[in-house]
């Protein structure tokens, strides 16, 4: 396994519930007795590019692509004491080594907020209790590095056979215009910035030039529908 490909910073909170999940709770305490959790993770991802060449679209001084991911869920307390919550998460955002980390603080926030006497959550002695629980994370990371990551878990799940130059060189150049609904590459997770020229697999998936280059140099297939370049190819 390849080292973290990403620096990060990282909060654990409870901020006080807001109208919507005073509302929700109200609907919850009609039904449900316990503690339940309110989970919010969101991500700020930002990935530089010191080798791959900027494209004409993004402003001279742009070095990097920053995005942002965010999911919610409803988990019962021991239900949160027997999930992972970043299961749902690929590993380009949130680093396994990050979330082994961040999962144990987030259970003992958890744990904390149910004993102790006080909370932000709103009882009305109805016998059920929410509370926010947000987890927030700023993530910088090399976008080789981040490429490299996914080639090499890809390569720890499949016996893998790099795709031949030839191959390679033979992907047909397309570019994205208005009416091809691509929002991003799915090595990356970079999005697509306007008419931009990417590079089309046989099996019609699309993705950055470099980003494609260097996953076919490791593994002929591709990477969503693992159609294999090394078998098909002339």
């Amino acid at each position: 396994m390849a080292s973290m490909p990403f620096s990060f910073s990282y909060e654990v909170f409870s901020p006080p519930l807001d109208e919507d999940d005073v509302e929700f709770h109200q609907t919850l305490a009609e039904f449900l007795n316990g503690d339940f959790f309110l989970i919010k993770i969101h991500v700020r991802y930002r990935i530089i590019c010191l080798t791959r060449p900027q494209l004409e679209q993004l402003p001279e001084e742009i070095d990097g692509y920053e995005s942002s991911y965010g999911t919610e869920m409803l988990l019962s307390y021991p239900e949160l004491l027997g999930n992972d919550l970043f299961s749902g998460i690929p590993d380009a955002i949130v680093p396994r080594e990050l979330k082994q980390i961040m999962m144990p603080e987030a259970v003992a926030h958890a744990r904390n907020l149910c004993e102790s006497s006080w909370s932000d959550s709103i009882s009305e002695n109805s016998g059920c209790r929410l509370f926010n629980l947000v987890l927030d994370i700023d993530a910088e990371g090399l976008y080789d590095e981040v490429v490299d990551m996914l080639v090499e878990e890809y390569e720890e799940e499949i016996q893998t056979v790099p795709a031949s130059k030839t191959a390679i060189d033979s992907l047909k150049k397309v570019n994205l215009g208005k009416d091809i609904a691509m929002e991003e590459c799915s090595i990356c997770l970079v999005e697509f910035i306007g008419e931009e020229e990417v590079s089309e697999m046989p099996c019609k998936h699309m993705y950055h030039q470099e980003c494609i280059t260097q996953w076919l140099q490791r593994s002929g297939m591709c990477p969503l529908c693992r159609y294999s370049m090394s078998e098909n190819s002339t």
